[in-house]
């Protein structure tokens, strides 16, 4: 009986703190252009997608206390490791009120590509808001041009790095 309670309130806090782990985002932005320009809060550099032109990249919303986005992350290290020297760019946007938390997540777990983290601010950074990412993780492909070419990409993302990458 302990455990239910348990159970129960483990689920009570999930989604007391808004918290939704879906499969995919409620809204397809297919064919929408994707700009973002920001400070990588792991190296300080500036970063815009705008530079990656010519480039898949792969936008991941995350945080870092969400056990399917700690899933997705293992997933997404092995598929930058294999991309990544193909010209695959990686961009996570992370949904962390705390941007120490999530320098220690990645360095303690190997994540070397770019982060945006607007501390603080939650489900409520801007670029969530802008794109309306309700549920997490969620991958968004663009294409080399910018577009993307999915919102809904957790399920199948390795097919399309490589479908993408072989696009004009």
């Amino acid at each position: 009986m302990r455990f239910y309670g348990y159970l129960i309130c483990a689920f009570l806090l999930l989604f007391y703190n808004g918290y939704s782990f879906a499969q995919t985002n409620t809204v397809d932005h297919t064919g929408k252009l994707f700009s973002l320009t920001f400070k990588d809060s792991l190296s300080g550099k500036n970063i815009s997608t705008k530079d990656y032109k010519g480039k898949v990249v792969i936008i991941n919303f995350w945080f870092t206390s969400c056990g399917p986005c700690s899933e997705e992350i293992l997933r997404i290290k092995s598929l930058y490791e294999e991309y990544h020297p193909l010209g695959v760019e990686f961009i996570g946007i992370s949904l962390d009120r705390d941007i120490k938390t999530l320098i220690d997540y990645c360095n303690d777990n190997g994540i070397v590509w770019p982060q945006h983290c607007e501390e603080g601010k939650k489900w409520d950074t801007s670029i969530a808001q802008e794109w309306q990412v309700k549920r997490i993780p969620t991958i968004f492909v663009l294409d080399k041009n910018g577009i993307i070419y999915s919102s809904n990409a957790r399920r199948n993302l390795e097919d399309l790095i490589r479908i993408v990458l072989t696009e004009q």
